[in-house]
């Protein structure tokens, strides 16, 4: 007999993130980081080995460039939406800021 999946827990947004998060956010800025450390260590690569015909390190350190690229956008984000994040439930303290003093 074939395995059945249910339907509401699959999905592009289900797997393994948030309910509300789209499926790019679950990496986080570690995940970033790891990708531009990758594309930096191919572009550094590409540029200390031995010499090939430039259209396949052209290709290569496009290649490189757009690991970056992605990496960078990634930690942005995933940074971004902490920053934004209220950090104590988004509930304020009772009182004014006066009252507190």
């Amino acid at each position: 007999m074939a395995h059945r999946q249910d339907p509401r827990n699959s999905g592009p947004g289900q797997a393994g993130g948030t309910a509300g998060a789209p499926w790019w956010a679950s990496p986080g800025p570690l995940g970033g980081a790891l990708l531009v450390a990758a594309g930096t260590g191919l572009f550094l690569w590409t540029l200390l080995r031995s010499p090939r015909t430039g259209q396949e390190d052209a290709v290569t350190l496009y290649q490189a460039a757009r690991l970056a690229a992605i990496g960078l956008v990634l930690a942005g984000t995933a940074l971004a939406a902490r920053r934004r994040a209220p950090r104590s439930g988004g509930r304020k303290p009772p009182g004014s800021a006066a009252e507190r003093r």
